[in-house]
């Protein structure tokens, strides 16, 4: 499954438990997250690149509770999107928790929010 099937199975609604477990401050930019969620749906991924997001459960500190972490994701939306989503051997999530997860990234990565921005303005003026 892509990271653009993976957005495609999922309601908005039903990921905002996910989201809210990753900061306490995430309930303020709730409109963000819908925002970036629905670009990213109707973005079209880049069918001729090929790349795997990994999704793996992680803690940098020895009795640190371990949290998900999110492997290989960047700025260029088109090819995130056509990445194979790959999930290491001891994480069982939901969808919605899979897809809460890169999303919480999208929305706090400058350089995505600018891509993302980017893409709006493209279909705007367009």
């Amino acid at each position: 499954m892509t990271l653009k099937d993976l957005f495609m199975q999922v309601r908005f609604d039903d990921l905002i438990p996910s989201l809210l477990e990753q900061d306490e401050n995430t309930q303020n930019s709730i409109c963000s997250f819908r925002e970036a969620f629905d670009l990213l749906r109707m973005m079209e991924p880049d069918q001729d690149f090929k790349g795997k997001v990994v999704i793996q459960w992680s803690k940098t500190e020895e009795g640190e509770e371990p949290w998900i972490k999110v492997c290989h994701l960047d700025n260029e939306w088109e090819k995130q999107l056509a990445k194979e989503v790959v999930l290491k051997e001891d994480v069982q999530l939901s969808n919605e928790e899979l897809a809460g997860n890169p999303l919480w990234l999208v929305r706090w990565t400058v350089g995505a929010d600018i891509a993302l921005k980017t893409f709006l303005y493209s279909l705007i003026v367009s």
